[in-house]
């Protein structure tokens, strides 16, 4: 009877030590993560303090983007070119998965660029409210 009321208590209190650390924090903000990035993202594209590119080619970007995004299509940076952005602007990337944005990031920043951010794909835009 003794060990039944031990390990009785036992599973109660670890229950509740579980409660404790998976409970949600209530005096975190309300806003979550994602949707606090979005607000900054979109006022420091707003404010004219980053660029939000869209790398995919125009035939996607047409199909559907980002409101404050200005296309530049990775083939053209595969080629050589590169976007007329001060090489101290914030560049915010994306494009339908994430590969292209990668890869254009890693171009940029071989080139000079030094502050330039991969959002990913499409579906990380629409998780953060973007699209």
């Amino acid at each position: 009877m003794k060990k039944i009321l031990i390990i009785s208590i036992l599973i109660l209190v670890g229950g509740f030590v579980l409660f404790l650390i998976l409970a949600p924090n209530q005096n975190s903000q309300s806003q979550n993560p994602s949707q606090s990035k979005s607000s900054e993202i979109n006022s420091e594209v707003s404010s004219g303090k980053a660029v939000l590119l869209d790398v995919r080619t125009p035939q996607e970007f047409n199909s559907g983007h980002s409101a404050e995004a200005v296309n530049f299509d990775s083939v053209r940076i595969d080629q050589g070119e590169m976007p007329n952005i001060p090489k101290d602007t914030k560049i915010y990337l994306y494009c339908r998965s994430g590969n292209r944005a990668t890869q254009v990031k890693n171009t940029l920043e071989s080139q000079g660029y030094v502050n330039v951010v991969n959002l990913g794909g499409l579906s990380q835009m629409k998780n953060m409210g973007l699209l």
